[in-house]
């Protein structure tokens, strides 16, 4: 049985900052999070939780959350980790 993990579409949430005229701090306060907590999540050193995904659902209810994010096989992601040269076959990244 395959397990995932909740990813960043990080593509699709610049372009929303940018469509708002918002930069980190703004958009950051506007889901609920520090600047801190927004950059780790877009630079991959966080995982996404139950909080940042409400945030995104309050702040921009008009994005189709699907848009937003994007499920991760863990054993792909487990291997993106040890290795920026591992490719996951059939796995294509927003």
């Amino acid at each position: 049985m395959n397990k995932y993990r909740i990813k960043l579409n990080v593509a699709k949430l610049e372009d929303i900052q940018r469509k708002c005229g918002y930069g980190e701090a703004q958009t950051a306060q506007s889901i609920g999070i520090s600047p801190e907590q927004l950059w780790r999540l877009k630079n991959d050193k966080n995982n996404v939780g139950e909080s940042f995904l409400a945030g995104c659902m309050v702040a921009f209810p008009e994005i189709d959350l699907r848009q937003l994010f994007y499920a991760q096989p863990i054993a792909c992601a487990s291997a993106i980790l040890k290795s920026d040269e591992v490719a996951c076959k059939g796995i294509e990244r927003p």
